[in-house]
């Protein structure tokens, strides 16, 4: 893992990591210099732990407190869903306190088939007006505009500009393609170099309109210029000069 990161960094590419947190402070060592390390929180402590487990909360709490610490900048992920929409506000003010990004993406159901935790019109509606006032919160108001308004962007760049590599080495220009199966297999990265492999890619447009994934909704919204984009990607990459990492307040204690 830290070679890895190690040898990203050397070829001068940005970097970030996902993580759950419980392994950030283990490799806090080999996570020094990365630009940005996101955090998934699925909600307030008794929904991020039912979600993912007693103790879930605490070790993401931990994990930002100690990438805090040592420089490194933290933004939280949170996939909108019903299960957290009550308790939007409460993240916002949490992670404010906290000193740390936030960035969200509607849960997509385009390409799952799955829709119990699609959000209802009305909850979308509280929700947007809920981030609309976040300071926190790194996800641009064209995403969020998006969401509200469907306002989808001009065009879609996967494949063109971006594409998602799958853990078995794997290309593909989007995620919906991956999961797609009539789109192909893929392009094997173990048997092709990346530059053939992308140029070869073919194209992905089945579920441009109605995706929601905002790690490619806000890599469009990048291509298009636009300039609120373009800042909140620089702000996102700098750590926030806010409280303390552990102003953590009542309710999540």
């Amino acid at each position: 893992f830290g070679a890895i990161l190690e040898r990203c960094r050397r070829r001068g590419l940005i970097v970030s990591v996902v993580s759950n947190g419980y392994l950030v402070p283990r490799f806090i060592q080999a996570l020094l210099g990365v630009d940005l390390l996101f955090m998934s929180v699925d909600g307030n402590r008794a929904v991020h732990d039912r979600i993912r487990g007693a103790g879930a909360f605490d070790a993401f709490l931990a994990a930002a407190d100690c990438a805090r610490r040592n420089g490194i900048p933290v933004a939280a992920l949170t996939t909108l869903m019903t299960e957290n929409a009550g308790c939007l506000q409460e993240l916002a003010d949490t992670f404010t306190r906290m000193g740390i990004h936030w960035m969200v993406s509607r849960v997509q159901t385009g390409f799952s088939g799955r829709s119990e935790q699609d959000l209802s019109r009305a909850e979308l509606e509280r929700a947007v007006a809920v981030l609309r006032r976040a300071p926190c919160l790194r996800t641009s108001r064209r995403y969020l505009d998006f969401l509200d308004r469907g306002l989808p962007p001009a065009r879609c760049y996967a494949g063109v500009s971006y594409a998602i590599v799958a853990p078995d080495g794997r290309l593909f220009p989007c995620f919906p393609a991956q999961f797609d199966h009539a789109h192909g297999a893929g392009i094997d990265l173990l048997r092709t170099d990346f530059g053939t492999a992308f140029r070869r890619l073919p194209l992905y447009r089945a579920t441009c309109a109605t995706c929601t994934l905002a790690c490619h909704a806000e890599a469009n919204f990048l291509q298009e210029f636009n300039p609120e984009s373009i800042l909140q990607s620089v702000r996102i990459r700098r750590s926030p000069t806010l409280p303390s990492p552990t102003g953590v307040g009542e309710g999540d204690r």
